[in-house]
């Protein structure tokens, strides 16, 4: 439920999406800052997703606030999307336990998930450049740690 606690603003105008060539969302093109939509715009369609449920969750509060639809009405609302909120999680989990114990690559994942073959590359590519910033950032964490304990120990 906590997942709710927090909304995204979307912008409603189905042009928005037509600028992303890699989104399936109507609105993905504005829920992610413009600077990650750039470094990663196939996983927009996974926070066009989570903002969705926000803004169905963000709805049926106000409505239920002004007395459209009744408390149960919004509960109910906000259970099929925590269940819903569940599903993705669960199938994400099964899917990253079926890559750590090798019965599916990154590959057949990223398929069962529908991206395209060039997003998945988009994606591997991604991930590698992230390896490599945090192996250089850890480098550089190493190398300084040995430089100040050298320098204390003089």
């Amino acid at each position: 439920m906590a997942a709710f606690t927090s909304t995204v603003t979307m912008s409603s105008t189905p042009s928005a999406a037509s600028s992303q060539p890699h989104s399936t969302h109507p609105n993905s093109a504005s829920v992610l800052p413009l600077s990650r939509q750039q470094e990663v715009p196939v996983y927009a369609r996974d926070w066009a997703l989570v903002a969705s449920m926000n803004e169905e969750a963000e709805i049926a509060k106000q409505r239920s606030h002004k007395g459209q639809i009744s408390l149960l009405e919004k509960h109910e609302v906000l259970m099929h999307l925590s269940y819903e909120v569940a599903e993705f999680a669960a199938r994400s989990a099964d899917q990253a336990q079926r890559a750590c114990v090798g019965q599916a690559s990154f590959n057949d994942i990223h398929k069962e998930r529908g991206f395209r073959d060039d997003e998945v590359e988009e994606l591997r590519a991604y991930h590698a450049r992230k390896r490599k910033v945090k192996e250089a950032n850890t480098s550089r964490a190493r190398d300084r740690l040995s430089s100040q304990s050298s320098c204390q120990g003089r």
